[in-house]
């Protein structure tokens, strides 16, 4: 039997933009579910009994992993994790440091594990502090990401073309005069790599449409440089009716 690399894979799929080999067959769902469920009890877990003012974010990049090995994931993990605290949390791809984390810092969490290979996608934004206690400008952009982030998620599962939901979110924050402040895409596919087609942004096909079986993340994220960003995203599963959200950990914004 010929058994393809995921490299070659990945290859096919970018090049041949062909839908059927991006829906996930029943057992490449059933892993990518369990990675999902995995990664929402960590999140959870970091929130009750980790993330506290006088942590780095190394401790509880740490704990994160400690935890996907305690719930029997796979060694490695889908990428590496990213916890960024304060200014940290500006940058997409903030590496984990010796930072000790702060009251009044936003945390910016982005990580994933592997079950059997398979991937799951979850980002999430904490501020360290109360509601009220929070400035007025981190408020209002983590209730506009929050919302933005649902609403995207109500356009996969009314199965909208990927580049209209793309067009849509860049034209969401292009009215708030922020779309500056938007430097990825909107999603893009999960399965053995972490990042894999469909990307949604206006870019993409336009006869690409969301189609049962299919797995792929919401992620709209704002980052003002050297100040704080903030991301929301999660796995979903595309379905005949609609789309289910693979990932369920809190949506909370405030740690107290």
């Amino acid at each position: 039997m010929f058994f393809e690399t995921k490299l070659a894979r990945k290859r096919r799929i970018n090049k041949d933009y062909d839908a059927s080999v991006l829906i996930k067959k029943p057992y490449e769902i059933q892993n990518i579910r369990k990675a999902c469920a995995i990664t929402s009890q960590i999140f959870d877990r970091i929130l009750k009994e980790d993330l506290r003012v006088g942590k780095t974010e190394k401790q509880i990049a740490h704990k994160i992993y400690d935890y996907s090995q305690e719930m029997l994931a796979d060694k490695e993990l889908a990428f590496e994790t990213i916890v960024g605290s304060g200014p940290n949390s500006s940058f997409v791809h903030s590496e984990p440091t010796d930072r000790v984390i702060q009251a009044g810092d936003v945390v910016q969490f982005d990580f994933g594990v592997r079950i059997n290979g398979y991937c799951s996608d979850l980002s999430r934004v904490v501020f360290m502090g109360s509601k009220k206690d929070a400035p007025k400008k981190v408020r209002a952009m983590l209730k506009c990401v929050k919302r933005l982030q649902s609403e995207g998620v109500a356009r996969l599962e009314n199965h909208d073309p990927f580049n209209v939901i793309g067009l849509w979110m860049v034209e969401s924050f292009k009215k708030k005069d922020i779309h500056y402040n938007y430097l990825h895409s909107l999603g893009h596919g999960v399965g053995q790599e972490i990042h894999e087609y469909p990307s949604i942004s206006p870019k993409t096909k336009p006869e690409l449409i969301p189609k049962a079986g299919m797995v792929v993340t919401i992620e709209p994220g704002l980052y003002f440089s050297s100040k704080f960003g903030c991301r929301i995203e999660d796995t979903l599963l595309v379905t005949e009716k609609g789309a289910e959200s693979l990932t369920t950990a809190s949506r909370e914004l405030y740690l107290a």
